[in-house]
């Protein structure tokens, strides 16, 4: 309990010195305790119809560990996503944590980001429980070719995933939940009911508004420099000013290239991303049915 009190005391910490205007988003979910819990150090006995032989009696103790809370935090200016999941019995199941998914978008039904996480898993022999492997998870990014592999760890009752990559900051993150776990190779000798976190969504707080404003002529200054150092949609200052541009309070922003020469004017805008202090273009067009950019914010800057 100690080891989770902390990690929510360093939670608290970091929004407290956060840079301005950054917000660390979080939620918790609590879990009954499951019905039938073991003693430390007991060996599983082969269950009816299971192994060498019938067993007296059915087996009633947990297949796997099971998750006493799950606390989310979601750092919208570091880019971060932290999973700390608090288990029931670690002295007798140590970090060995079935597989589980999880979906994290601008809504409990988003999955913008889609990931799993893992414990270690479980060998069992005649005399005892073996934990084996270490933590590990991995996420995906709508809109993203690769992945993102996690910080990973066990101490005391939590496992603690952390996933971070400046693609992911600055989204509209607001819900997670939890999709199917996998089955733990502990499964074949014991049965019984667990705590079942699929379909589980965490609502994650401490959301302003999204709104968006006029460009500065400093921001229109910076924006024209990129989008004319990358040529987006040739995009060139020598013919071209950067017109209509506006910002939202979320570190997005759009702009138009507007020709000197009415005669080359295009219909198209260009969309770019605040990610670690700096602007970057993350993509152009005159439409975005299949863009990485939140509909939010689509929305905000009339997209």
């Amino acid at each position: 309990m100690k080891t989770f009190t902390a990690l929510l005391a360093c939670l608290v910490c970091l929004i407290g010195t956060a840079p301005a205007g950054a917000t660390i988003h979080t939620g918790r979910a609590e879990f009954e305790p499951p019905a039938e819990r073991r003693t430390i150090g007991e060996v599983p006995p082969p269950c009816a119809g299971v192994g060498a032989g019938p067993s007296p009696s059915p087996c009633e103790l947990p297949l796997q560990e099971t998750p006493k809370a799950i606390t989310v935090a979601y750092d919208d200016v570091a880019g971060s996503l932290t999973v700390a999941v608090e288990v029931f019995d670690p002295a007798y199941w140590g970090e060995a944590f079935p597989e589980t998914e999880f979906a994290l978008g601008g809504t409990c039904a988003g999955d913008e980001l889609k990931g799993d996480f893992a414990g270690g898993e479980i060998d069992v022999d005649e005399r005892s429980l073996v934990a084996r492997g270490n933590p590990s998870g991995s996420v995906t990014l709508a809109g993203y070719d690769g992945s993102v592999g996690a910080r990973a760890s066990f101490s005391g009752p939590v496992l603690t995933f952390v996933w971070q990559d400046p693609s992911f900051a600055h989204r509209n993150w607001r819900c997670i939940e939890f999709g199917s776990s996998g089955v733990n190779p502990i499964a074949p000798y014991v049965q019984g009911e667990n705590v079942d976190i699929q379909g589980q969504t965490i609502a994650l707080g401490g959301w302003p508004m999204l709104t968006a404003k006029r460009g500065s002529v400093a921001l229109i200054r910076t924006l024209t420099a990129v989008a004319n150092a990358h040529h987006t949609i040739g995009f060139s200052s020598r013919k071209m000013r950067l017109g209509d541009v506006k910002v939202t309070n979320n570190g997005w922003a759009v702009g138009t290239p507007i020709a000197k020469n009415p005669r080359f004017q295009g219909n198209g805008v260009i969309i770019f991303r605040l990610a670690s202090g700096r602007w970057r273009v993350d993509t152009a067009g005159s439409a975005f049915p299949r863009s990485n950019v939140p509909a939010a914010v689509l929305s905000a800057l009339g997209l």
